[in-house]
């Protein structure tokens, strides 16, 4: 910081002199001899100055490019309204802090430079250009816009996603209502299936009871055609009887023949059966 500042002053006092005339000196006042000036005042000494024009209009910042560093360095030059070539003036260095620059710097001591007859430099800084802190405001402003860009991305994500997740759940609900409806329906055609199944056993059932009996009936029909036969027969051919008129034909057997009720029919029996009174 020194050496910059010793660099800063030979190169303003370079921009202000001229190789050819040399400023005069007083010499110096002994400090016996100084007057003691009130407390609160200043009183500068007035010197005569190198004669040259500055490098711009008195009132007005200037840029100074200097040379001999490891990236180019400019300062911003302040000269006072009422600059006077053949005056000696002071040369105020003013270093601004970070994000700032050397035009900050002179508006904030160009007011003060015009009063008080001084030059002002102001040198920027390395790291950020003049003018930086609009630049890091907008990127700042361009951050917090993407952030909220983002925040509202992500909100409107998460509202799709939501929205998809109730979707889906609902879908699923559909699903299982249905995989209901059609379990419900799967268990009643069971049931219908059974019950046809029932009654077709049943049917199979009765088929076989009524076959069954058709059967019987053809096994047993020929047998009663031939008992009923033999019974008319026996009734119609007993020769050599004799008992009451009881049915048509020939007469039953006589009282205590020992008629048969398995020889003779129905009526021949009671009517012996009658007439023995047995």
């Amino acid at each position: 910081m020194r050496t910059t500042a010793t660099t800063l002053l030979l190169a303003a006092a370079a921009a202000l002199s001229s190789s050819s005339a040399a400023p005069t000196h007083r010499p110096p006042t002994p400090y016996a001899n100084r007057t003691r000036q009130p407390r609160g005042t200043y009183r500068r000494a007035e010197r005569s100055g190198c004669g040259l024009a500055p490098p711009g209009a008195p009132g007005t910042t200037v840029d100074l490019n200097l040379d001999g560093f490891d990236v180019p360095r400019v300062v911003k030059l302040h000269i006072p309204t009422n600059y006077n070539a053949n005056v000696q003036i002071p040369l105020v260095l003013g270093f601004h802090g970070y994000g700032a620059g050397g035009n900050s710097m002179v508006n904030i001591f160009k007011g003060s430079a015009n009063e008080n007859t001084y030059l002002f430099a102001g040198p920027n800084g390395i790291g950020l250009p003049d003018g930086a802190p609009a630049l890091l405001l907008a990127l700042l402003l361009a951050l917090l816009l993407a952030l909220l860009l983002a925040l509202l991305l992500a909100l409107l994500l998460a509202l799709l996603l939501l929205l998809l997740v109730l979707l889906l759940v609902q879908l699923l609900v559909l699903l299982l209502v249905l995989l209901l409806v059609l379990l419900l329906l799967v268990l009643v055609l069971v049931l219908v299936l059974l019950v046809l199944l029932l009654l077709l056993v049943l049917l199979v059932l009765l088929l076989l009871l009524v076959l069954l009996r058709l059967l019987l009936l053809l096994l047993l029909l020929p047998l009663l055609i031939l008992a009923l036969n033999t019974g008319l027969l026996n009734s119609w051919n007993g020769a050599g009887t004799t008992g009451s008129p009881g049915v048509a034909g020939p007469t039953c057997c006589a009282p205590g023949a020992g008629c048969s009720p398995v020889r003779y029919s129905v009526g021949c029996y009671d009517s012996c059966r009658d007439s023995i009174g047995t």
